[in-house]
C-alpha cells in the first residue's frame, strides 16, 4: 500500500462512520424543547377607572425577552374576524365579582391588541388581574396571569393602597368563596339555573364534567343553548386568582335546558366558574363556586 493510500483508507472509513452518527442520530426522536415564555400588558399607566385603555399583549422570552411570533392560539369567538388570528382574554377582579370575556387579535410585530372599539373600560376602583391564553408552537396550552403576582390597582384603590377600605370609594378585596359550595341554584333572569354536577368535590388533575340544568317554573326551559365557539365554554378562577381553568361545552352537551361541560383543574382548590348561555331573547352568565380537591393516592397494587 502507497503512502497516500495509507491516509485514504481511513479517511474514507472516518467519513463513512461521521455520515452513519448523523444520519442515525436524525432517527432518534427526542423531546422537543418547551418554550418558556410570559405575556407583558400595555399600556403601563392603567389607573383610572372608567377611562378606556387599548389594551395590548406581548408574549416574550423569559430569558432574552424578546417578542414570540410562534403562538398559535386561535380563537373562534364571533368577536374575531375573519383571517385574523385571536386571543381569549379575561379580566377579573380579585374579589371574583366581575368577569368580562374579550378577544385580542394578532398584530404584525406579534402583539395582540384588544378587539374593543374605542378601548376597554375597567368599571371601579377595584384590584383586576387580566389572564391572556396562548398556545406556543412548541409546548402546551397555558393561561397567562398579568400582572404575574399581585393585582392592577386602579382609582382610589392605586391611590391609597389599601386593600378593603370604603373611605375613599376602593371596594377591593379577595375573594370569599368558602361554603358557597353549597349553593346549588340560582335566579337568572326569570330563570332559575342549577349546578347538577358535580355532586361532590371535582379531584384535581383528572378530567371533570360541569353541568347545568335550566329551569322555566318547575320544567326544563326550551331554547337554552350554550353559544357558539369559545364564548359558549365555561371559565373557572381560583379563589386566589392564580389559577384558570377553561371548560369546553360537550356536544353532546343534553337535552333543551341541560348545557354541559368538561375540563381539568389541575391545582387544588376553591374556584368560581362562569358558565354562559342563551335562550331565546339574551345572553346570561350564571356562576357557581366549586371545590377541587387533590388527587386520591393511588392504591398499592395487591392491597
Amino acid at each position: 500500500m502507497g503512502k497516500i493510500d495509507r491516509y485514504i483508507v481511513p479517511g474514507t472509513v472516518m467519513a463513512a462512520m461521521l455520515a452513519m452518527f448523523f444520519v442515525t442520530n436524525a432517527w432518534i426522536k427526542r423531546p422537543a424543547d418547551t418554550l418558556q415564555w410570559k405575556v407583558t400588558m400595555g399600556p403601563l399607566n392603567i389607573t383610572t377607572p372608567g377611562h378606556p385603555y387599548g389594551l395590548r399583549f406581548t408574549p416574550r422570552n423569559i430569558l432574552s425577552g424578546h417578542a414570540i411570533k410562534g403562538l398559535i392560539q386561535l380563537s373562534s369567538s364571533h368577536d374575531c374576524k375573519p383571517r385574523l388570528q385571536c386571543v381569549d382574554v379575561t379580566v377579573t377582579n380579585t374579589a371574583l365579582t366581575y368577569v368580562k370575556r374579550l378577544t385580542a387579535y394578532r398584530l404584525s410585530d406579534g402583539s395582540y391588541r384588544i378587539n374593543v372599539h374605542n378601548g376597554f373600560i375597567f368599571p371601579d376602583s377595584d384590584d383586576y388581574v387580566v389572564f391572556v391564553e396562548m398556545q406556543p408552537r412548541v409546548g402546551d396550552y397555558q393561561a397567562k396571569r398579568f400582572p404575574p403576582t399581585g393585582a392592577l390597582r386602579l382609582g382610589s384603590c392605586q391611590a391609597n393602597g389599601t386593600h378593603g377600605t370604603s373611605r375613599s370609594g376602593c371596594t377591593a378585596t379577595s375573594a370569599k368563596l368558602r361554603g358557597q359550595e353549597a349553593v346549588r341554584g340560582q335566579s337568572v333572569d326569570g330563570l332559575t339555573v342549577v349546578l347538577g354536577t358535580p355532586v361532590r368535590a371535582i379531584d384535581s388533575g383528572s378530567p371533570a364534567r360541569v353541568g347545568l340544568i335550566v329551569l322555566r317554573g318547575d320544567r326544563t326551559a326550551r331554547g337554552i343553548a350554550p353559544l357558539t365557539g369559545t364564548d359558549g365554554d365555561a371559565v373557572a378562577i381560583s379563589m386566589d386568582t392564580y389559577h384558570f381553568v377553561r371548560l369546553h361545552v360537550d356536544r353532546d352537551h343534553g337535552a333543551n335546558g341541560v348545557i354541559t361541560y368538561t375540563g381539568t383543574f389541575d391545582i387544588p382548590g376553591i374556584y368560581r366558574l362562569w358558565a354562559p348561555v342563551s335562550d331565546y331573547h339574551h345572553r346570561m352568565q350564571p356562576s357557581f363556586v366549586v371545590d377541587v380537591n387533590p388527587a386520591p393516592t393511588p392504591t398499592p397494587a395487591g392491597q
